[in-house]
């Protein structure tokens, strides 16, 4: 806890704060007639959302989705560039954007040309939250399941799921929900 001591009539400024973090601050006012009043202020900062960029020949944040994902934090996006891309088994353990560049194009040739092999695991490390993995704008050819979750909520929107041999092309476990759009 930090002391603030403001003279009557004059406010402070809390501009010098980092990205992430919970601070607490003790406020003590004094008025003219030497009056002291104080109070308590608590304030949570979090870090902005970060859009990271995947792009398999070069020219952006990360070559493979992996990397991208082990950077990302909850809230934050992977934007893939038109490619293929084998994943085998993306395990998913953050609330965060998986989607292509659909979203600033609206060409259905970035959802037909950005692809994902393998299967999209969703499993929340942190359940309390109401936080939702979202797909947008991915082809996503899965193996036996293109896409599981085994607790938390997933929504996707403007991509193709295909290829789940034997499998479900979309697994939600009893905690979690889906959503189509």
């Amino acid at each position: 806890t930090e002391t603030i001591d403001l003279p009557d009539d004059e406010s402070d400024y809390f501009d010098d704060l980092p990205d992430y973090g919970t601070y607490t601050y003790q406020i003590r006012k004094t008025d003219t007639g030497n009056n002291v009043s104080e109070s308590f202020l608590a304030l949570y900062t979090y870090a902005a959302p970060v859009v990271y960029t995947v792009n398999s020949s070069g020219g952006a944040d990360y070559y493979d989705i992996s990397n991208a994902l082990n950077e990302a934090t909850d809230l934050d996006t992977i934007e893939v560039q038109q490619g293929t891309y084998s994943i085998n088994t993306l395990w998913v353990d953050k609330y965060i954007t998986i989607r292509s560049a659909y979203h600033s194009s609206q060409e259905w040739s970035d959802v037909e040309g950005t692809i994902l092999e393998g299967t999209i695991t969703f499993s929340p490390n942190n359940q309390s939250d109401n936080y939702t993995l979202s797909i947008d704008g991915l082809t996503i050819d899965g193996t036996t399941n293109a896409l599981t979750s085994t607790s938390g909520d997933v929504e996707i929107s403007n991509s193709i799921i295909k290829g789940a041999s034997g499998g479900s092309a979309i697994q939600v476990g009893n905690e979690g929900s889906s959503s189509l759009m």
